[in-house]
């Protein structure tokens, strides 16, 4: 094991352990002393000794990330819920062109955050892009970057109409990293459909809004076609699915959900009616890319 994966490691072990000591340490710092004084005037009270928002990361923020991307499943396991939902993508993402101008700006878009997060990973482990796929699942992934340090990149396979190849092997390194690395408190996600969703939720996080509809068609768009066709990929296309929402997976236009499953609305009404402003603006926005120029 690389010396800076080891420290990684031995750290957020170490930090996970003491969290029940976190409070009595809290007070050892900052509770003691003769003065029983809060000071500073009226409205100031003594300091609280219980683990603060900007507390170390391991246990303060990505214990709870599982929790939240739990909440963002709106969907059940099943033949009406998630089975559906991958089902109504993969058709979509079959039928779609291979290519749309109006998708480009949304793809362009994820260059500088491929960019960005590229560096803060290598800054972590060693990226090694390989010819061929290293790893057959993601206990070897996750053995090969905790026990060496590395994780191995395939460079096949990788033809893309807006990324360079260095550009979209850099999008495959985030990808596994953020996903299958670090997500849900370092546990990371597995190679299933539920995994690549909360992989999705993961990058949504980091990403700006101008790039959702590409990543969707990225991530969900893939992984629902791969599954949908038994483990064959379908082609890499440079497009928008339209009528699902970005941003809460399992939103679908024309359907209602029911106790987690997919039903058929009967209002017939649009998806934008029922989103919140910032997603009508964003839907609005992809819309009226579609009217520049569509091939």
């Amino acid at each position: 094991m690389s010396q800076k994966s080891k420290l990684n490691e031995d750290e957020g072990k170490y930090l996970k352990s003491q969290r029940k000591y976190w409070a009595k340490m809290k007070r050892k710092l900052v509770g003691k002393g003769n003065n029983r004084h809060t000071g500073g005037g009226k409205g100031h009270t003594r300091p609280s000794f219980e683990k603060g928002p900007n507390a170390t990361a391991p246990f303060a923020v990505l214990e709870e990330e599982e929790t939240q991307l739990n909440e963002k499943m709106m969907l059940k396991p099943g033949p009406k819920g998630w089975d559906l939902y991958y089902k109504l993508v993969a058709e979509a993402y079959l039928a779609a062109p291979k290519f749309e101008s109006r998708a480009v700006p949304h793809f362009e878009a994820m260059i500088p955050f491929v960019n960005k997060m590229f560096k803060r990973i290598e800054a972590k482990i060693d990226v090694h892009f390989v010819d061929y796929h290293a790893y057959n699942n993601v206990e070897e992934l996750r053995a090969d970057v905790f026990n060496n340090g590395i994780m191995k990149i395939a460079t096949v396979d990788a033809e893309h109409d807006i990324f360079d190849p260095q550009t979209n092997a850099k999008f495959r390194a985030v990808h596994d990293f953020m996903s299958h690395i670090q997500a849900i408190g370092s546990r990371g996600t597995d190679f299933s459909l539920k995994g690549e969703i909360q992989s999705y939720n993961t990058h949504l996080k980091t990403m700006p809004p101008m790039a959702w509809p590409a990543l969707f068609t990225e991530i969900v768009g893939q992984a629902s076609t791969y599954f949908y066709q038994n483990g064959e990929f379908g082609e890499q296309k440079i497009c928008l699915l339209d009528g699902f929402d970005y941003e809460n997976l399992g939103v679908v236009e024309g359907y209602d959900i029911v106790d987690k499953e997919l039903v058929k609305t009967q209002n017939n009404q649009p998806i934008t009616e029922n989103f919140k402003p910032k997603r009508r603006k964003l839907i609005a926005k992809v819309r009226k890319s579609t009217h520049k120029g569509k091939k």
